[in-house]
């Protein structure tokens, strides 16, 4: 399964180079795993969302699920949380 992340300028512009090179890892490390379907349901919001594992222990990030073609799903970055 592959995955295309939305809006990828906005988020260079608004967390750094840094954040978002942190996403896409964490993205691909995901899609990469058998636990690519695993989607979930997040309180006030209406589409169903992934939860990935961040890199630095504690932290999980959440993208919202837009849409799916074929084998490509098309995500937007929701927010990070941190235990």
């Amino acid at each position: 399964m592959r995955y295309a992340l939305r809006n990828r300028d906005k988020l260079k512009e608004a967390f750094g180079e840094p954040f978002y090179i942190e996403l896409i890892k964490c993205l691909s490390r995901h899609f990469q795993s058998d636990s690519a379907n695993d989607r979930c349901q997040i309180e006030g919001v209406s589409r169903p969302a992934i939860k990935v594992a961040g890199l630095s222990t504690g932290t999980t990030h959440i993208f919202v699920v837009l849409g799916q073609t074929y084998d490509v799903v098309r995500l937007a970055y929701y927010k990070t949380e941190k235990a």
